[in-house]
């Protein structure tokens, strides 16, 4: 007989099934939730790329202005007078005054752009102070190369100029016989948007053809999942580029779907360890019980179940399994009992209706054999009835001894054989 699985196996399966399709309907909800995150993350990143180049776009555009009305305001002759005056002391407090505006200029502007005029005909160059610091010579000559290769057009797009090895963003405007400007370098227009690695692994300016013309950070490993943020920056030609590492974006996503598996792996612990009590607590008692059970159904009245105290519920099944038992195996007794108790009171019916029969019979022989004169035939056959009678209607109980019923049965064979002589055979 093929042997099904236990009650634990079949609970435990269950539950493992459940858990299972539980953890896979988070896991499947969590990934929908952690991707929407992703996708929104990505979408705030480009919106704040886009108005950090808008933010200096705006103030590109406003230095624009700025420079303009000072070059070209009527109210005051300052440029006008540097560019074409011969007075010499003039053209000294021009340079005074336009070097006070441009200052202030740069003030404004937290002194991250130098402002500068320059006459090359008249070999002057007037800048903001702190803006030409470092490499301030590197800067004039570059601007002074530029001025000199290039065509200068008046229009609002800054341009990329390089002083040495280091990039810088200028816009130069051509009025009358003097170039007044701006500048910024690459690296301060990457600062703000840098911020720190927690911001951005890196950022980059670019030109059109893609080449990286400034660099700001850690180097990102290529091999890697890299995600790049690129615009345009109003008032360039070039682009600001945030390159970071998917674990820079999705770091929190990633973390979070660590922490949901742990929280299922221990849960599963939990489940498990939780299985494991209640086999011990109940599962194993009630298949003992199973057991027990089978092998009283076949045919074992003898077994029965110790004393349980693990659980109540369960010591109460033992008890009532082991009174059930000891029940049965009375009422079994009884009814068994109450059988013989027919069969004897029926053979007792079947004997007093024989006997008569059977006397009358041993009789009419006993007579029969006196006719003839057999006397010894006689003497056996009374002795033989005798016995037999003896045997037949004593007293016994329920059961007989084996020699008893050997010996009754002797005493009915001696007495056909008397009455059938060779027709009677034994074997």
């Amino acid at each position: 007989m093929k042997k099904g699985l236990s009650i634990f196996s079949k609970v435990a399966f269950s539950a493992w099934i459940t858990v299972i399709v539980c953890v896979f309907v988070v896991e499947v909800f969590n990934l929908l939730i952690i991707s929407r995150n992703q996708k929104r993350a990505e979408e705030l990143y480009e919106r704040s790329l886009k108005y950090y180049c808008e933010f200096w776009g705006e103030r590109m555009r406003i230095l624009n202005t700025s420079m303009l009305q000072l070059a070209g305001r009527t109210d005051s002759a300052d440029y006008i007078t540097l560019c074409e005056s011969d007075d010499q002391l003039s053209v000294e407090v021009s340079k005074i005054q336009l070097c006070r505006e441009l200052e202030q200029i740069a003030v404004r502007n937290d002194n991250r752009i130098g402002l500068f005029i320059t006459v090359p005909e008249r070999d002057c160059f007037l800048s903001s102070s702190q803006a030409f610091s470092e490499g301030g010579e590197r800067i004039r000559l570059a601007i002074q190369d530029t001025i000199e290769s290039e065509f200068i057009q008046n229009v609002g797009e800054w341009r990329v100029l390089w002083a040495g090895d280091v990039v810088y963003l200028v816009q130069i405007y051509h009025i009358r016989s003097g170039y007044i400007g701006a500048i910024v370098k690459g690296e301060e227009v990457l600062s703000e948007l840098w911020g720190g690695e927690q911001v951005a692994d890196a950022v980059e300016i670019r030109q059109e053809d893609g080449t990286v013309i400034a660099y700001f950070g850690k180097q990102v490993a290529e091999e890697g999942n890299i995600l790049t943020f690129e615009q345009k920056l109003n008032q360039t030609n070039v682009y600001l580029t945030a390159v970071l590492a998917d674990s820079g974006l999705y770091g929190g996503s990633t973390y979070m779907l660590i922490m949901i598996c742990c929280v299922v792996g221990l849960v599963l612990l939990i489940v498990s360890v939780e299985l494991i009590i209640q086999n011990k607590v109940v599962f194993e008692p009630l298949e003992k019980l199973r057991q027990a059970m089978e092998r009283f159904s076949g045919g074992d009245m003898e077994v029965r179940l110790p004393t349980y105290q693990g659980n109540k519920q369960i010591g109460h099944l033992h008890r009532t399994f082991n009174e059930m038992t000891e029940q049965i195996t009375h009422l079994k007794v009884s009814i068994y009992e109450k059988e013989l108790e027919k069969e004897r009171i029926k053979s007792n019916y079947l004997r007093v209706q024989i006997q008569p029969h059977f006397y009358a019979n041993i009789l009419n022989l006993i007579y029969g054999m006196a006719q003839i004169g057999e006397y010894a035939g006689i003497q056996k056959l009374s002795r033989a009835t005798a016995e037999y009678f003896r045997y037949l209607l004593g007293e016994r109980g329920t059961f007989v001894l084996v020699s008893e019923e050997l010996r009754g049965l002797k005493s009915f064979v001696e007495i056909e054989k008397i009455r059938y002589g060779d027709r009677v055979q034994i074997q």
